[in-house]
């Protein structure tokens, strides 16, 4: 059964929908440990990435998440795929389960509604999402 849903409402419903299919779950978040590259030294160094927060239920496995957000400073700007990434993060991305799922409920209208359910639950402003 098809339903018709005013676009106004449209964000409200998604916001609805995704407080329902995590009503029962802690989320989680955490800076992944990474190797990163220093521009300036040209070095390498390890830690905790500040440009990369992942956000997952239950305990941490790095190949088990909800989204990543990948800030600015996450890439870098000597590629043209490297700026084309600056210009959209943050960029969140989703487990391939939960995009389906809202892709099969709500077509390709349910981004603008993600990202205001993730504003107001984590008070980060998402560019795009893939």
């Amino acid at each position: 059964m098809d339903f018709m849903i005013d676009e106004n409402k449209l964000d409200g419903v998604v916001g609805k929908f995704l407080d329902r299919y995590f009503k029962d779950e802690e989320i989680n978040y955490t800076h992944p440990y990474d190797v990163m590259f220093d521009e300036e030294t040209g070095g390498h160094y390890e830690g905790e990435n500040p440009e990369v927060l992942i956000y997952y239920i239950g305990d941490y496995d790095e190949d088990d998440y909800l989204f990543k957000i990948y800030f600015k400073g996450y890439w870098s700007d000597k590629t043209d795929a490297g700026q084309k990434r600056i210009s959209e993060s943050p960029l969140l991305t989703i487990d391939e389960e939960l995009y389906n799922t809202l892709d099969g409920m709500f077509g390709d209208n349910w981004k603008q509604g993600f990202r205001k359910w993730f504003k107001n639950k984590y008070d980060i402003e998402v560019n795009k999402i893939r």
